[in-house]
């Protein structure tokens, strides 16, 4: 993991695709993600990719390809049918527990993945 070395590191957010929880110039803590069994859906985690630090949620790991690697797949909240391209476990920065989708939100994002298998 890519956060090993500092305990906690403040980043500034610059994107609009985590509206309504986040918005431009908010500043979240990140920590460490300690282990994969730990990651539950709709946690917040900032990682990289393609040389840009997103902050998204956890959606569920990829089961899709089997590899010598965990992937996980995230989801952004603005536009709440966007899908991210699987990431590596390498990619991960770390976590934001600070960082809560409400449960209105979350009853919301399920309702519309329901929707989309139908």
């Amino acid at each position: 993991m890519v956060l090993e070395k500092q305990s906690q590191l403040d980043v500034r957010v610059l994107g609009k695709s985590m509206q309504p929880i986040l918005f431009e110039k908010d500043i979240i803590t990140v920590y460490p993600l300690t282990s994969l069994e730990s990651l539950k859906r709709f946690d917040v985690i900032i990682f990289w990719q393609n040389n840009l630090l997103i902050c998204h949620y956890f959606w569920r790991f990829n089961t899709h390809f089997k590899s010598d690697s965990t992937t996980l797949l995230t989801r952004p909240l603005n536009p709440i049918r966007a899908h991210d391209h699987p990431i590596e476990m390498s990619q991960v920065l770390g976590i934001a527990p600070s960082v809560y989708i409400t449960r209105w939100l979350r009853f919301n994002i399920l309702f519309n993945a329901f929707k989309e298998r139908f």
